[in-house]
């Protein structure tokens, strides 16, 4: 597997970047990690400008043009036909310190990664106990709450968490938006969220009216059925959040729309 560093493709196993880099010391940067299908990048220019609005958000100047051209090289390199293609950036190199004066040029990493074969049982979600920061407006590389919130949930002996934020509105998982049917209607919180490109998948292709606001655990405890979004699960059916023992069923609703994603990432919409 090729992998793209700094204007540069080495294989895996020895690209490199400096211990210097603020990304590795800071966690100061932003990714985003794009759905291949056939070959392409589903919803390319729904990344880039996700990404872009990252880095005006960190103040880190590294300009998105030249990305489309690098993320089909490197799928094309590699021959994925199914997988991801994940592009990070950093602020570069610096001191020791916070102080991003004196910082090198923008750090650059593209990589990709086939599509496992194992396909995803309905999930068990964990209530976590780390509440959701700050919205951010993409993929943070820095995001310790959803890191721990994660390790939390596969303590439990369950896929991912859900985290709430201080005034104990329901935010996302540690990798994931979330949505539910009540009725006819299709449910999804509005604030302190990374507004993820599948969400705006489904809220595109959706047939049932979609209601975006604040919610707390007492809506979600009257849903008709749960399920979570991101570019790896899809659509995936939330069977149960532990540890306050709601469970739910796989809606046929919740199938549809399974359906009309796969035909819009197939489609290529």
């Amino acid at each position: 597997m090729q992998s793209y560093v700094n204007g540069e493709f080495h294989s895996a196993d020895k690209a490199k970047i400096s211990i210097r880099d603020r990304g590795f010391r800071l966690g100061d940067g932003a990714f985003e990690t794009i759905l291949v299908h056939a070959g392409m990048p589903y919803q390319l220019a729904l990344h880039m400008e996700r990404l872009e609005k990252s880095l005006k958000y960190l103040k880190i100047k590294a300009g998105t043009k030249k990305f489309p051209k690098i993320i089909r090289t490197i799928i094309a390199k590699n021959k994925i036909c199914e997988g991801f293609v994940r592009v990070a950036v950093t602020r570069g190199q610096s001191g020791f310190g916070y102080s991003a004066k004196n910082t090198g040029n923008p750090s650059i990493i593209v990589e990709t990664e086939k599509s496992g074969t194992t396909k995803l049982k309905p999930a068990k979600l964990w209530l976590s106990s780390y509440m959701k920061p700050l919205p951010m407006p993409g993929k943070i590389i820095g995001n310790i709450n959803s890191l721990l919130s994660r390790i939390e949930a596969e303590e439990n002996n369950c896929l991912d968490s859900l985290l709430l934020d201080g005034e104990e509105k329901i935010c996302e998982t540690s990798s994931a938006n979330i949505f539910w049917f009540l009725g006819r209607k299709l449910f999804t919180p509005k604030s302190g969220i990374v507004e993820g490109t599948i969400r705006s998948a489904v809220i595109r292709l959706s047939p049932f009216p979609v209601v975006r606001g604040d919610f707390t655990l007492a809506d979600l405890k009257k849903a008709d059925a749960v399920f979570v979004t991101n570019v790896a699960w899809g659509i995936l059916p939330v069977k149960e959040l532990q540890p306050l023992g709601l469970k739910w069923k796989n809606h046929k609703k919740t199938k549809i729309l399974a359906q009309l994603l796969e035909a819009d990432i197939h489609g290529m919409g």
